[in-house]
This record gives C-alpha cells, sequence and structure tokens, in this order.
C-alpha cells in the first residue's frame, strides 16, 4: 500500500475492496498501479498490484507478498 500517487505506474482507478488496518479500522482504495523499487547495488524490483491509499501516511509493503512474488 502507498499514499503517493506519484510513486505508481500503470495507475487504474475504480471501486476496490477497502485495506484493514490497525484496530479493524478500514481505509478505502481508490487505485491499484505498479511500483518500482531501487534496491541497492543498483537493482530493480517491480511490485505489481500496489493499492493506492491516500489516508495513509508511510508506504506499507506486506512482506509475504513480496516473499511469494520471489518464487
Amino acid at each position: 500500500m502507498i499514499p503517493f500517487l506519484s510513486q505508481l505506474r500503470s495507475y487504474t482507478t475504480g471501486d476496490f475492496e477497502p485495506v484493514h488496518v490497525r484496530n479493524s479500522h478500514h481505509c478505502a482504495v481508490i487505485g491499484i498501479g505498479l511500483v518500482e523499487l531501487n534496491l541497492l547495488r543498483g537493482s530493480t524490483s517491480v511490485l505489481h498490484d500496489v493499492r493506492h491509499v491516500s489516508k495513509l501516511s508511510r508506504s506499507l509493503i506486506y512482506v509475504g507478498s513480496f516473499v511469494k512474488m520471489k518464487k
């Protein structure tokens, strides 16, 4: 999940299922796109289906999803 639209590529708006955050709160997903992460040593990873949640103050990566991508 990411709060900043400027970090997303291939952006799609729509009516998506809200995400669950702390204390059973829900936040609306206002779009989905992909994010390119610049890693150490100059390599790049691309995360697909990243949710744009404008109410977040920081970007969050669910590590379980990232591990599944690597397989």
